[in-house]
Protein backbone atom coordinates (compact mmCIF):
# COMPACT_ATOMS: atom_id res chain seq x y z
CA UNK A 1 0.00 0.00 0.00
CA UNK A 2 1.37 3.50 -0.83
CA UNK A 3 1.86 6.26 1.62
CA UNK A 4 -0.86 8.23 -0.53
CA UNK A 5 -3.46 5.62 -0.21
CA UNK A 6 -2.82 5.01 3.54
CA UNK A 7 -3.20 8.74 4.19
CA UNK A 8 -6.35 8.84 2.54
CA UNK A 9 -7.45 5.97 4.24
CA UNK A 10 -7.16 8.09 7.09
CA UNK A 11 -9.41 10.45 6.05
CA UNK A 12 -6.80 12.89 4.43
CA UNK A 13 -8.14 12.67 1.03
CA UNK A 14 -8.62 16.72 0.87
CA UNK A 15 -5.22 17.01 2.06
CA UNK A 16 -4.16 14.74 -0.84
CA UNK A 17 -6.14 16.25 -3.18
CA UNK A 18 -4.65 19.90 -2.93
CA UNK A 19 -0.84 18.59 -2.43
CA UNK A 20 -1.58 17.01 -5.88
CA UNK A 21 -3.09 19.84 -7.71
CA UNK A 22 -0.13 21.97 -6.51
CA UNK A 23 2.15 20.03 -7.94
CA UNK A 24 0.56 18.35 -10.83
CA UNK A 25 -0.65 22.06 -12.07
CA UNK A 26 1.41 25.49 -12.59
CA UNK A 27 0.14 27.78 -9.40
CA UNK A 28 -0.71 30.34 -11.95
CA UNK A 29 -3.96 27.44 -13.87
CA UNK A 30 -6.74 28.03 -11.18
CA UNK A 31 -9.03 26.70 -13.54
CA UNK A 32 -7.31 23.60 -14.14
CA UNK A 33 -6.82 23.22 -10.67
CA UNK A 34 -10.31 23.37 -9.39
CA UNK A 35 -11.40 21.04 -12.48
CA UNK A 36 -8.87 18.71 -10.73
CA UNK A 37 -10.14 19.03 -7.66
CA UNK A 38 -13.69 18.52 -8.51
CA UNK A 39 -12.99 15.25 -10.62
CA UNK A 40 -10.64 14.03 -7.94
CA UNK A 41 -13.46 14.65 -5.21
CA UNK A 42 -16.23 13.19 -7.51
CA UNK A 43 -14.14 10.05 -8.37
CA UNK A 44 -13.70 9.20 -4.41
CA UNK A 45 -11.05 8.56 -1.89
CA UNK A 46 -11.45 4.95 -2.39
CA UNK A 47 -10.77 5.15 -6.57
CA UNK A 48 -7.90 7.72 -5.67
CA UNK A 49 -6.23 5.48 -3.32
CA UNK A 50 -6.42 2.56 -5.36
CA UNK A 51 -5.09 4.18 -8.49
CA UNK A 52 -1.69 5.72 -6.15
CA UNK A 53 -1.30 1.72 -5.08
CA UNK A 54 -1.73 0.54 -9.04
CA UNK A 55 1.38 2.88 -9.81
CA UNK A 56 3.86 0.66 -6.99
CA UNK A 57 3.32 -3.06 -8.97
CA UNK A 58 3.25 -1.86 -12.62
CA UNK A 59 5.43 -3.15 -14.80
CA UNK A 60 8.60 -1.45 -16.16
CA UNK A 61 8.69 -1.41 -20.44
CA UNK A 62 11.35 1.06 -20.75
CA UNK A 63 12.95 -2.34 -22.89
CA UNK A 64 10.01 -3.26 -25.22
CA UNK A 65 8.96 0.65 -25.99
CA UNK A 66 11.14 0.45 -29.38
CA UNK A 67 9.44 -2.74 -30.19
CA UNK A 68 6.32 -1.60 -29.38
CA UNK A 69 5.84 0.88 -32.58
CA UNK A 70 6.33 0.15 -35.87
CA UNK A 71 4.54 3.08 -37.42
CA UNK A 72 3.14 6.51 -37.03
CA UNK A 73 0.71 5.79 -34.56
CA UNK A 74 2.03 7.01 -31.22
CA UNK A 75 1.49 10.79 -30.10
CA UNK A 76 2.96 11.98 -26.84
CA UNK A 77 2.08 15.58 -25.50
CA UNK A 78 3.72 16.11 -22.50
CA UNK A 79 3.71 19.22 -20.29
CA UNK A 80 6.61 21.14 -19.61
CA UNK A 81 6.44 21.76 -15.96
CA UNK A 82 5.11 18.23 -15.02
CA UNK A 83 6.17 17.20 -11.63
CA UNK A 84 5.48 13.81 -11.42
CA UNK A 85 6.38 12.96 -14.55
CA UNK A 86 9.31 15.01 -16.04
CA UNK A 87 9.06 16.40 -19.77
CA UNK A 88 13.16 14.44 -19.81
CA UNK A 89 10.90 10.69 -19.43
CA UNK A 90 8.82 12.32 -22.03
CA UNK A 91 11.29 12.72 -24.37
CA UNK A 92 13.12 9.72 -23.52
CA UNK A 93 9.99 7.37 -24.32
CA UNK A 94 9.83 9.45 -27.69
CA UNK A 95 13.09 8.36 -28.60
CA UNK A 96 12.76 4.76 -27.90
CA UNK A 97 9.49 4.83 -30.26
CA UNK A 98 11.24 4.94 -33.56
CA UNK A 99 7.85 6.98 -35.35
CA UNK A 100 6.62 8.69 -31.97
CA UNK A 101 5.46 12.30 -32.71
CA UNK A 102 6.48 14.12 -29.12
CA UNK A 103 5.10 17.39 -28.12
CA UNK A 104 5.70 19.62 -25.65
CA UNK A 105 3.46 22.05 -23.86
CA UNK A 106 5.17 25.17 -22.23
CA UNK A 107 3.71 26.29 -19.28
CA UNK A 108 1.91 23.26 -18.67
CA UNK A 109 1.86 20.48 -15.64
CA UNK A 110 0.90 16.65 -15.64
CA UNK A 111 -2.58 17.07 -17.20
CA UNK A 112 -2.21 18.62 -21.00
CA UNK A 113 -5.54 17.68 -22.24
CA UNK A 114 -7.39 19.50 -19.07
CA UNK A 115 -5.11 22.14 -18.78
CA UNK A 116 -5.01 23.18 -22.46
CA UNK A 117 -7.93 21.15 -24.13
CA UNK A 118 -8.00 23.46 -27.68
CA UNK A 119 -4.57 23.08 -27.82
CA UNK A 120 -3.95 19.43 -27.48
CA UNK A 121 -7.30 18.94 -29.55
CA UNK A 122 -5.29 21.54 -32.39
CA UNK A 123 -2.59 19.31 -31.85
CA UNK A 124 -3.97 15.59 -32.40
CA UNK A 125 -6.08 16.62 -35.38
CA UNK A 126 -2.76 18.29 -37.16
CA UNK A 127 -1.18 14.39 -36.72
CA UNK A 128 -4.07 12.48 -37.31
CA UNK A 129 -4.19 14.69 -40.37
CA UNK A 130 -0.47 13.89 -41.26
CA UNK A 131 -0.93 10.18 -40.78
CA UNK A 132 -3.69 10.62 -43.49
CA UNK A 133 -2.07 12.70 -46.13
CA UNK A 134 0.95 10.42 -45.93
Amino acid sequence: MSATSLRIRRGEHEDVIAEFANNAIPADDMASRAAFVRMARDTGGDTFARQSDATLTRSDHWPTLSAASKVPTTLLIWGQADRFVPVEVGTRIARLMPHARFESLQGCGHFPTLERPALCTRIARDWLMSLVLS
